[in-house]
């Protein structure tokens, strides 16, 4: 893994924190209505995260993540999670499982199977000795091989 791909990873406990915070913004109001639906709060949210991790790689995953196999199914978006998907796999060098099954799960909605399937087996060969993510990332690939994308909320 690469020094800025690892500088991100270790960042995850902020994502959590930027996540409840745009929460409490918006039960407090303090967001616009017209910001609370679709991707408009999706894009704010990453607005907001890019001004705290101007590099944006754990923001860019969160997003794509979020847009590929999020609980709300209105906020799915197969082509723009398979685009902020890539962008985040580069940065990372291709080498990040954590982002590559993300890829994989936005190429799986967006109906490019061959691609989902092709990208979870590449995840599942960097996290061979971590026995949780690859027990995952074999149950998803078994779902990319069957022509299904992931149901919601599978993180």
């Amino acid at each position: 893994m690469n020094k800025r791909a690892k500088q991100q990873e270790d960042s995850w406990p902020g994502i959590s924190r930027l996540a409840g915070i745009c929460a409490l913004l918006v039960a407090l109001g303090f967001i616009p209505l017209s910001l609370r639906v679709g991707n408009a709060l999706v894009a704010y949210v990453v607005y907001l995260g890019k001004l705290i991790w101007p590099s944006g790689l754990a923001i860019e995953n969160s997003m794509a993540w979020m847009l590929a196999a999020g609980p709300q199914p209105s906020l799915r978006n197969g082509a723009r999670a398979v685009q902020s998907a890539t962008q985040a796999s580069r940065a990372a060098g291709g080498s990040n499982p954590v982002i590559l099954r993300t890829l994989a799960a936005a190429y799986a909605l967006a109906g490019e199977f061959p691609d989902a399937i092709q990208t979870a087996q590449k995840a599942l060969q960097l996290v061979q000795s971590n026995g949780a993510l690859a027990d995952t990332l074999e149950r998803e690939v078994t779902l990319y091989e069957a022509g299904r994308p992931l149901p919601p909320a599978q993180r």
